[in-house]
């Protein structure tokens, strides 16, 4: 019973991007579990690598970028495969270079490609599934889209955006579409060995090692049963919902190594060693300017292993009201440093050091001892009142 709602047989799927890497899974784990594949690909060169692979199936031509394109397309489809049922949008780019410098012509063209090409390839299979009133439509997102990565790990802000845009269309599209039974859903996977991961994943395999829960990146063949369940029968019943395929990286409150203040007076030179010797700096882009700039703060580093703990605030230096909020009344909240905690009893000091004095709160602005709004209040006393005061 339960084993026949994976089962796709007589399923028509359509998978852009299909030729190679993840997309290349998507077809094949599709195609194992009976549906009829169609797989779409910029160039026919691409498709080399989908044959050995995949063998009978139907390879076309096209650029999600092209609407009219992506019509002929889905027309195809149905006139050779049958009705179309599942589409898979796996096609995308990246390019990677720091923030600072990333031309923007390349932003637009990894947006180009990777977000609306997946609404117009959405759109252009939707239309027909609309006609028959059930469709699955999947999205290959990322983690990039979920989460922030030091530059060290991955320095592609077009790609993070675009990711991001995808998540959200995902969610969107799930409420406009279900009144016509389209099912709406995306996969976020986290490393995995693809043409476009080939640079990066060497560099930061250590790193991956370090902090993600299950100590490695993905393997060919990890993602191919989260598509099967998203595009099969099993799913009928979930829709705008976003699966991380990713060891555990979107668990992690804390992302990645620690790396927090170092206290006043730490050794700099000490720690900007230490600095080069992590796996990460010393794996750095060419070009790329770490933490340790004059205008940076200095930092320490734990251990490789060591996560930062959810909400940690910058370390304070001694001899404060904030400091000793924060390192005796935060710990009282399960070990975390809680910024409301700290304004509050920050507040109750100011208060109970001019009852003390016998100074009205209305001049404690005079003592640098409220905040801006206080501040405001000051201006607002009379030219008789500060004469008195």
């Amino acid at each position: 019973m339960f084993l026949e709602q994976f089962r796709l047989d007589g399923k028509v799927a359509l998978v852009t991007g299909g030729s190679r890497g993840l997309g290349l899974e998507a077809a094949l784990a599709l195609k194992e579990a009976g549906a009829k594949v169609a797989v779409l690909a910029r160039r026919a060169s691409f498709f080399e690598e989908a044959k050995k692979h995949l063998g009978e199936a139907l390879y076309l031509e096209g650029d999600v970028r092209d609407e009219g394109r992506l019509l002929e397309v889905v027309d195809q489809v149905e006139r050779e495969l049958g009705p179309l049922t599942i589409l898979v949008n796996a096609a995308g780019i990246s390019w990677g270079a720091p923030s600072w410098e990333m031309p923007v012509e390349k932003v637009r063209e990894v947006l180009e490609v990777n977000l609306v090409g997946a609404f117009l390839a959405s759109r252009a299979a939707a239309r027909r599934m609309r006609e028959r009133g059930y469709g699955k439509i999947l999205h290959i997102a990322s983690v990039a889209g979920l989460k922030g990565e030091p530059p060290e790990v991955l320095d592609a802000v077009g790609y993070a955006a675009s990711k991001g845009g995808v998540i959200a269309l995902t969610r969107d599209l799930a409420v406009k579409w279900g009144r016509f039974g389209i099912r709406v859903n995306a996969l976020a996977p986290g490393f995995f060995p693809t043409r476009m991961t080939e640079r990066v994943l060497p560099r930061v395999e250590v790193h991956l090692q370090a902090t993600l829960p299950l100590g490695r990146p993905g393997r060919p063949g990890e993602l191919g049963g989260a598509v099967l369940f998203l595009c099969s029968p099993a799913s009928d019943y979930i829709t705008g919902t976003v699966l991380p395929v990713d060891g555990g990286a979107t668990a992690l409150r804390g992302k990645g190594p620690c790396l927090e203040p170092a206290p006043p007076g730490k050794d700099r030179e000490g720690m900007r060693s230490r600095m080069a010797s992590l796996p990460l700096s010393s794996t750095a882009p060419a070009g790329h300017r770490s933490p340790r700039r004059r205008d940076a703060l200095p930092f320490s580093q734990p251990g490789p292993g060591a996560l930062c703990p959810p909400h940690r605030l910058p370390r304070l230096p001694p001899g404060g009201l904030s400091y000793l909020a924060q390192r005796y009344l935060g710990k009282g909240f399960g070990g975390l440093y809680d910024p409301f905690s700290i304004v509050i009893l920050w507040l109750a000091g100011v208060g109970t050091m001019a009852s003390l004095l016998g100074v009205d709160p209305r001049y404690l602005p005079r003592f640098g001892l409220a905040p801006e709004w206080a501040r405001q209040q000051r201006s607002r006393l009379t030219k008789e009142d500060r004469k008195a005061a």
